[in-house]
């Protein structure tokens, strides 16, 4: 592959660094709360950890929820049904 100019190489580098950028910011918010089945009144344990993730993403700020994620994941899950062992 041909280079046009020096710009386009440098661009192109840009946009694959940002790339690789994004996909490892989005793998750093994964937090798990661990929780104790049989003290839990709920069983649909991954849609409801989904459904707590986005209400925190959506009401919280980039930076903010990468900070509290743990405590207001933990918190959601708690308020619905959950005993959440890991949320200290």
């Amino acid at each position: 592959m041909e280079w046009s100019s020096q710009q386009d190489k440098e661009k192109l580098m840009k946009q694959i660094s940002i790339i690789i950028l994004m996909l490892m910011l989005s793998a750093c918010s994964s937090y798990m709360p661990v929780y104790d089945p049989s003290g839990s009144e709920n069983k649909e344990f991954y849609d409801d950890l989904a459904e707590c993730r986005f209400v925190a993403q959506s009401q919280m700020s980039g930076f903010s929820y990468g900070y509290h994620e743990k405590k207001v994941v933990s918190k959601c899950m708690e308020n619905r049904g959950y005993s959440i062992l890991n949320n200290e």
